[in-house]
């Protein structure tokens, strides 16, 4: 089990530094990819945080259906 640990550990660790690298790459620029990636753990803490106050489960069934109807196409006003 150690070893298991030890292994996602190490991927994880990979990951993180070529999501990084390849950011980098985008931006042209060292800082701007450790500003975003340094705020990637409090956004999912708020998400997490406005998820359990709204009591709402982590689904993909209910990810769906908010993808579905972000997507669904609206009726344009007639004033446009």
């Amino acid at each position: 089990m150690y070893r298991s640990y030890v292994g996602l550990l190490s991927g994880l660790v990979v990951s993180i530094v070529l999501v990084y690298l390849l950011i980098v790459v985008n931006f042209q620029s060292w800082l701007d990819p450790f500003l975003i990636i340094s705020a990637l753990p409090a956004a999912l803490a708020g998400i997490v945080w406005f998820l359990f106050l709204t009591n709402t489960r982590l689904s993909v069934p209910a990810l769906t259906g908010a993808i579905m109807c972000m997507a669904w196409p609206r009726p344009t006003p007639s004033w446009l």
